[in-house]
């Protein structure tokens, strides 16, 4: 089609758009490559008004779908010349191929993304009372952040993203992949105007940051007005008060609560099934009722009945029993009383201004709507059968020795459930219900709360507790599990108690279980604190005086302030040794444990790519070889020379190498980690980075003090508006170089050129490898004292100014610029290092600008083919917790963020740090650290739970893997380091908290050694089972371990 037509038909701008775009097809005979194609695309775009729709954008855009990172852009030419220049532009893309993301973000996309993040920033980051909140699914919002290119506007560095995701227009804000459908067969909708909003209602499990985000009304009305929202997606939802109802701290409600219920008699609505509604849990149970009622009138207007149901009483009611209700509502009709297996909700009038928070009643309850006979005649009756509760006597004070010698079976009946009792799920609280059962099997604790001996130790007036309120839930919690007849209980109280301290609790949202676990004993163990005034207790220094000493000093004072059934039972002692790796001081202290977290070991090998010196030789490079190296206990140079071992036999040669191991981050292209000779091969974690290990060419000896050793990333050159900067491009390694300080920025720029010139089509002279190839420093400034209370990074010395992590700087030293003519011929290594303020490793990023005629993939290493099985080979080995003990007690570099507060040198450091277990508890808990924090990316830090979602934030991940552990006979000896006695210590198993499935969505369970009957059982919310093999107890999921000393 000519051109010409188009400029004479006088049609939409969408259609100048197109032109343009044709013209710019003709006039190149078929682009080149991905780069120019984009170019006239998105000038193309630029022309097109703000008001027009994304019509024609998607039509070129599908013209272009097979366009990629690493393709280019075919256009059908019908004539042989065109053919015949398209052959040679495909021929040579491979060289050419540019990356997208050297295009400029789009101004008018990139200005909504700026007027959005300002709204960010304004939004108050706490949540209150009665607030107004909205959820926006996070595939729309990835959708939109490409779109908008909101990702330039983050400290580091954009995203690398295709044609098609860039050009993606995000439509009408879809919430569909987070909404869960009602079903109109059984969920019963709100039809009242002003809370018709709670009929939208999100699937199980969804996370914050992750499936979904909370935005302002300022927020969604902007998105809504310019994307526009169909009104069945809009998700609105409410801040709830935390605890008591007039805290100004408050909770965004996700998740309504939900009613099942069923009417009784049911001849007037004729419901078919049991039905569900749904509330806040912050309204009262008189909104139940109204609730209630508005449900069953709507079902008898649709019957067209004329009346109105005005009265009714709520009766709890066990919904494993529902099978019970046909025969109940039979003896409704024919009897004048009947009784009832639960209790009334609302007998009394005030029962009606209740919470329905604080109700009795849990999700899996079905609730019995009883309307009357006749006007005010009401039939159902609490069943008589209620157990009558006995007089508590008062318990005599006895030593724990004397009470773990008491009969159970002296305060238990024939019918009581001994412990073999399920708790309720009050909504998300599976890891409460699978911690309190391990608590529950702690057979010391529940004698303790079953003879009453807690009521001696209650401290009411400490105000690091409850005021003894958790002591008493946790003891009538634990009595109805035990001594009780009904096989399931609901831990109403317990939760409503920690709630109100610890208001992560007070939601109804999966926690952890371990979380939750220490934060009720610690709680409890100040309700139950038998030091009524702690006095103040002044610890010394070690001062290098005998571990038992110091030992016996910190625990003395420890429990100087801290007397309790928990410590007596629960709590051990840490050895802590901190040496600064500055001046040497070390400092030894004895520290209290109530859970002792163990890292999941690493495995037995480590696989490590070994790249050679001369990496690049002539037209040709010398592969990279890979190994699986088998270590225990060895140290980085045991491992360095079991490396040069195996290639001095693959290259018959006897060379002694200079090696250097490090740790590798491909996404950045930088070291993340220098490995010291003498450092354990454990140190080495290979979960998201390689290990290489680098043959390196250092000075003779006497050389060292004029050389620096300096770090090496090639990089292609990116920029953000007028600011050139690099990028780690492919799957390129560094190079590690010793450098002479006398060395000029022009002589290391041709040294590099030298070593790599074979990537280059065409040969540089002088001139062309300082302007085309830029030297930056690679932004690694350390962490310093903000405040006496905080940290922030370091400025650049180079720049004066403060940038991303990830971001490189020109290398200018007294305003001249170390890449122009003269700063290249004058600045020096030295001068690089010399500007340094602050101590740390010199990374320089080898920038090839555009149109430097570098081919960057040639850069990209190969691996020895005979050795890569080795790297693909999965790592099945069993991990045992033996193993898990001795990565707990090796030796760890904190560096960094971590760095600590030397009193010697009075700054932070660098250090060694080293736990070791020193006395232990007769009840021991060991965490498995199943959930580790992933690095993410930094954030503005305002904007609450918008920014963190806008971000991409940190986020967890969960470490799967089968941990063998003892069921019995585990011998803590091996380490323990107080070294006074050599008998062995012995612990057995008795109960675990399971956690299955993912972060997201996972599941809580527990397994429990029953002390009366000697049996293990599985218990899963309200389900109980027997436990058939003991062996069954040891699984993927075992994420805390319950063990008892053996005496």
């Amino acid at each position: 089609m000519n051109s010409d037509a188009f400029e004479k038909d006088p049609l939409t701008p969408k259609i100048r758009c197109l032109n343009l775009f044709l013209q710019g097809m003709i006039a190149k005979n078929g682009f080149k490559n991905n780069l120019d194609a984009i170019r006239f695309l998105e000038q193309a775009f630029k022309l097109a008004p703000e008001d027009e729709d994304d019509a024609l954008r998607i039509k070129i855009q599908q013209n272009l779908k097979d366009i990629s990172d690493d393709s280019r852009i075919e256009v059908e030419v019908h004539t042989e010349s065109n053919k015949s220049e398209a052959s040679t532009a495909q021929s040579q893309q491979n060289e050419d191929s540019t990356d997208i993301e050297d295009l400029e973000a789009d101004p008018k996309r990139l200005a909504e993304a700026k007027e959005v993040k300002e709204m960010i920033d304004r939004m108050d980051s706490l949540v209150k009372p009665g607030s107004i909140w909205y959820i926006l699914s996070m595939e729309w919002v990835k959708k939109w952040q490409n779109y908008t290119y909101f990702d330039h506007l983050s400290e580091d560095k954009p995203q690398k993203l295709s044609l098609q995701e860039r050009l993606q227009h995000p439509g009408k804000l879809d919430n569909s992949s987070i909404i869960q459908p009602l079903d109109s067969s059984t969920q019963i909708t709100e039809q009242m105007k002003v809370r018709i909003w709670m009929n939208v209602h999100l699937k199980p499990s969804l996370k914050e940051g992750v499936d979904f985000m909370l935005v302002s009304p300022e927020i969604f009305n902007y998105v809504q007005i310019k994307y526009g929202c169909d009104p069945t997606q809009i998700i609105e939802r409410r801040g709830i008060a935390v605890g008591d109802e007039y805290s100004d701290e408050g909770i965004v409600e996700y998740y309504f609560r939900p009613f099942k219920f069923c009417v009784i008699p049911n001849t007037a609505t004729r419901f078919q099934n049991i039905k569900t509604l749904y509330l806040s849990r912050k309204e009262p149970v008189s909104e139940l009722k109204k609730a209630l009622q508005r449900a069953i009138n709507q079902r008898l207007y649709q019957l067209k009945d004329k009346s109105m149901v005005v009265l009714m009483r709520l009766w709890r009611f066990d919904s494993t029993k529902q099978d019970q209700i046909e025969v109940i509502a039979k003896k409704y009709k024919n009897y004048t009383e009947v009784k009832i297996e639960g209790s009334c909700l609302n007998s009394r009038a005030e029962d009606e201004n209740l919470i329905i928070e604080e109700l009795d009643v849990a999700e899996e309850d079905l609730i019995i709507v009883e309307l009357p006979k006749g006007k005010d005649t009401w039939t159902f009756a609490p069943d008589g059968e209620v157990q009558q509760i006995e007089q508590e006597e008062e318990a005599e004070a006895v030593s724990l020795q004397q009470l773990i010698g008491k009969d159970l079976k002296q305060v238990l009946k024939s019918n009581s459930r001994v412990g073999i009792c399920g708790l309720q799920n009050l909504g998300n609280t599976c890891f409460m219900n699978s911690g309190l059962q391990c608590l529950s099997n702690t057979i010391e604790l529940t004698k303790y709360f079953c003879f009453n001996q807690y009521k001696q130790d209650l401290n009411p007036q400490n105000p690091l507790g409850m005021g003894g309120k958790l002591a008493i839930a946790y003891a009538e919690l634990i009595k109805d599990m035990w001594q009780g007849s009904s096989g399931r209980t609901a831990p109403h109280e317990l939760k409503k108690v920690v709630g109100k301290r610890v208001t992560k609790f007070s939601g109804f949202g999966q926690q952890d279980s371990c979380e939750l676990i220490n934060y009720v004993l610690d709680l409890m163990h100040e309700d139950l604190n038998r030091v009524k005034k702690k006095p103040y207790v002044e610890m010394k220094d070690s001062e290098g005086r005998p571990d038992e000493i110091v030992s016996a000093e910190h625990w003395n004072a420890f429990i100087a302030r801290n007397k309790s059934i928990i410590v007596d039972l629960m709590y051990g002692q840490l050895k802590s040794t901190v040496q600064c790796l500055e001046c040497n001081n070390i400092s030894i202290t004895f520290d209290p444990f109530l859970t002792l977290s163990l890292p999941i070991a690493k495995p037995h090998k480590i696989r490590v790519i070994y790249v050679p010196y001369e990496l690049f030789s002539g037209d040709s490079k010398l592969p990279c070889k890979v190994f699986s190296i088998a270590v225990d206990k060895e140290t980085v140079e045991v491992m360095e020379q079991k490396v040069n071992e195996l290639v001095s036999q693959q290259e018959e040669s006897k060379e002694e190498r200079h090696l250097m191991s490090v740790n590798f981050h491909l996404r950045t292209g930088t070291i993340t980690t220098k490995f010291r000779k003498d450092q354990s091969c454990q140190d080495i974690d290979q979960g998201t980075e390689d290990t290489l290990i680098f043959e390196v060419r250092p000075p003779q000896k006497s050389e060292m003090e004029n050389y620096k050793q300096v770090e090496l990333i090639f990089m292609k050159q990116v920029k953000y508006g007028k600011i050139i900067s690099g990028e780690h491009v492919g799957n390129t390694l560094p190079r590690m170089e010793y450098l002479p300080l006398n060395m000029t920025i022009l002589q290391l720029k041709k040294m590099i050129y030298d070593k790599i010139k074979n990537i280059f089509k065409t040969s540089l002279d002088d001139q062309d490898i300082n302007r085309f190839i830029l030297l930056h420093v690679y932004d690694n400034l350390p962490m310093i004292q903000a405040s006496k209370y905080s940290r922030k990074r370091a400025t650049c010395e180079f720049c004066n100014d403060y940038h991303g992590q990830a971001d490189t700087c020109d290398i200018k030293i007294n305003k001249i610029s170390g890449n122009s003519e003269d700063g290249a011929k004058q600045i020096t290594i030295k001068d690089i290092f010399d500007q340094l303020q602050y101590k740390r490793d010199v990374i320089i990023g080898v920038i090839f600008r555009e149109g430097s005629g570098a081919m960057m993939k040639q850069l990209d290493p190969e691996l020895d083919q005979s050795h890569l099985k080795e790297m693909n080979k999965s790592k099945k080995e069993t991990i045992t917790l033996s193993e898990c003990f001795k990565a707990y007690s090796r030796e760890e570099l904190l560096t960094g963020a971590d760095q600590w507060y030397c009193n010697k040198c009075k700054e932070q450091r660098d250090i060694h740090k080293k736990l070791e277990l020193f006395k232990v508890p007769k009840i021991l808990i060991i965490q498995l650290k199943r959930f580790q924090s992933k690095r993410s990316a930094s954030s503005s830090g305002k904007g609450g739970y918008m920014a963190l979602a806008m971000a991409q934030v940190c986020h967890q991940e969960k470490v799967g893997d089968f941990v063998d552990f003892p069921v019995n006979s585990l011998d803590l000896r091996p380490y323990i380091k107080d070294t006074s006695s050599s008998e062995p210590v012995y612990y057995d198993l008795y109960a675990i908290s399971n956690h299955y499935g993912s972060l997201n969505g996972g599941h809580y369970t527990a397994y429990g050694l029953n002390a009366v009957q000697n049996q293990w059982y599985e218990f899963n919310d309200s389900s109980v089972g027997r436990v058939s093999n003991v062996n069954e107890v040891v699984t993927s999921g075992a994420y805390l371990l319950f063990y008892r000393r053996r005496e």
